[in-house]
C-alpha cells in the first residue's frame, strides 16, 4: 500500500507534466453522460428507457463504432419504455450492456438463478481462453444481470465489478473473473476484441504475467497487445489524464438537444462518428463514485474507458518483479558497502543521501518508460543497510 502511496504522487505529477499513457487518436473515447440536469430535461426523477431509445437512435444516426453502458438495467418498468428500448437495442449492431459480480478470493461456487439471462450468461458471455501459468483468479459468487428483455438483444457483455486496493483506492482492474471452469472479462476488454475481431478463445492469459491479444492473420491487429497482470489477473490501470480532461464528454439532454438541429448534425457526427461511447449516470447522488490515484471523488466510469483507451495504444504499467527488486537492493547495498570500507562517515553520509536522490529520479524515469518501481520498499532497505552501516562505523 505505502509503495502504491508514494506511486501516487509521481503519477499525479506525470500526468500533469502531460506524460503519462496518450489518448488514442482514432477511434477515440467519449463519455455521454447522464446529469442532474438530464432528470429536469426528462421531467423525471427516474432514467426514462424511452429516453434512452432515443439517445441510442441518435448516436447510431451519428456513426458511433460502439456504444457501451455503465449502467445495469435489472428490472422492468413501463412496459412501452422497455418496449421502444428493446427495440433500440435490437437495431444497434455494436451495443454493450454490462453485468456486475460478487467476488470471493477463495474458490466458490456461482449462485446461478433461473430465467433466460442466466442461460445468456452461461451459453454465450462465459468462455475461456489459451492459459498458462498458475491461475489464482477472483471468483464470480452471485451476479446482477439486466433484465432478460435486454440481455440477448445486446452485441456483447462484460463485467463492471470494481476492485479497490486496501486503502480504497481504484488502481487495478479485474481484467478475467472466474465462474466455475470459466471466466467474464471485463467490458472494456469485450469492446476491444469484438472491435478487432479476435475471438476471446484465442487471447493467450499467462496467469502472474500478461495476458497476450494476439495479431491474428485475419484479425484487424497489427501487432500484439500486451496486458501485464499479477497472479489475480488485475492490471494497474493507465489513466491518461483526470476526469473532464481525459476524454470529452457531452451531457445526453445537451447532444438530444443538438440533434434535433439539422444545423448542429454535422458537428456531432464529427464528434461521434467512428468512435467508442460511455454512456454513465453521473447524477448527485449515485453510488459509482471513487478515488483514483491521481483523483478524488470521481465516476468510476473513467477506469473502463481507461483500460479500453489502454488497448487501442498498447499502453500498460508493468510493475518490477520481486527478483528484479532484489538485485536493486542488492546494488545498492553493495555501493554504500564499498563508500564505508573507506571508513569515513561524511562519506557514507554522501553516498547514502546521493543513492536516495538517485532512487527517486529512476522510478520518475522508470514511470515515464510505465513500469513501477516499489519505491518505499527500496527506499525503506536503503535506509535500513544505510542504518547499520552507520552504526558499525561508529
Amino acid at each position: 500500500v505505502y509503495d502504491y502511496k508514494l506511486l501516487d504522487i509521481f503519477y499525479k505529477k506525470i500526468i500533469t507534466r502531460d506524460s503519462g499513457p496518450k489518448q488514442s487518436e482514432f477511434p477515440q473515447i467519449k463519455y455521454v453522460t447522464i446529469t442532474d440536469e438530464t432528470y429536469t430535461y426528462i421531467a423525471k426523477n427516474y432514467l426514462d428507457r424511452s429516453y434512452l431509445s432515443g439517445l441510442n437512435k441518435a448516436l447510431v444516426e451519428l456513426g458511433a463504432e460502439a456504444i457501451a453502458y455503465d449502467i445495469i438495467f435489472p428490472h422492468p418498468t413501463t412496459s412501452e419504455a422497455d418496449r421502444v428500448f428493446t427495440k433500440s437495442l435490437e437495431d444497434m449492431d455494436s451495443i454493450y450492456l454490462p453485468l456486475a459480480l460478487n467476488l470471493s478470493e477463495q474458490k466458490k461456487e456461482f449462485r446461478w438463478g433461473r430465467g433466460k439471462v442466466y442461460e445468456t450468461l452461461k451459453e454465450i458471455y462465459l468462455k475461456k481462453p489459451i492459459e498458462k501459468g498458475s491461475p489464482d483468479p477472483f471468483y464470480g459468487t452471485w451476479a446482477v444481470l439486466q433484465h432478460e428483455m435486454f440481455a440477448d438483444k445486446v452485441s456483447n457483455s462484460g463485467h463492471i465489478s470494481a476492485y479497490a486496493d486496501e486503502d480504497g483506492y481504484f488502481r487495478h482492474m479485474l481484467m478475467l473473473i472466474r465462474i466455475n471452469d470459466k471466466y467474464v472479462p471485463t467490458l472494456s476488454l469485450s469492446i476491444f476484441l469484438d472491435y478487432i475481431d479476435v475471438p476471446f478463445e484465442s487471447i493467450i492469459v499467462d496467469w502472474g504475467h500478461q495476458i497476450t491479444i494476439p495479431a491474428l492473420s485475419d484479425s484487424f491487429l497489427e501487432k500484439d497487445v500486451i496486458i501485464p497482470i499479477d497472479e489475480k489477473g488485475r492490471t494497474f490501470i493507465p489513466f491518461c489524464q483526470t476526469w473532464e480532461k481525459d476524454f470529452e464528454e457531452m451531457p445526453s439532454h445537451l447532444l438530444m438537444e443538438k440533434f434535433k438541429d439539422q444545423n448542429l448534425k454535422g458537428n456531432l457526427s464529427e464528434l461521434f462518428e467512428g468512435n467508442f461511447i460511455f454512456i454513465g449516470d453521473i447524477s448527485l447522488g449515485i453510488s459509482d463514485i471513487g478515488n483514483i490515484p491521481i483523483q478524488k471523488d470521481i465516476p468510476l466510469l473513467v477506469m473502463h474507458a481507461s483500460i479500453l483507451n489502454g488497448m487501442l495504444t498498447n499502453t500498460f504499467y508493468k510493475k518490477w518483479s520481486f527478483a528484479e527488486v532484489i538485485c536493486l537492493v542488492l546494488f545498492i547495498g553493495l555501493f554504500l558497502w564499498f563508500a564505508a570500507l573507506l571508513r569515513h562517515s561524511w562519506f557514507l553520509y554522501l553516498s547514502g543521501v546521493f543513492s536516495f536522490l538517485a532512487i527517486v529520479i529512476f522510478t520518475w524515469w522508470q514511470f515515464t518508460q510505465f513500469f513501477l518501481v516499489p519505491v518505499f520498499s527500496v527506499l525503506g532497505s536503503l535506509i535500513f543497510i544505510f542504518s547499520g552501516l552507520i552504526i558499525s562505523i561508529e
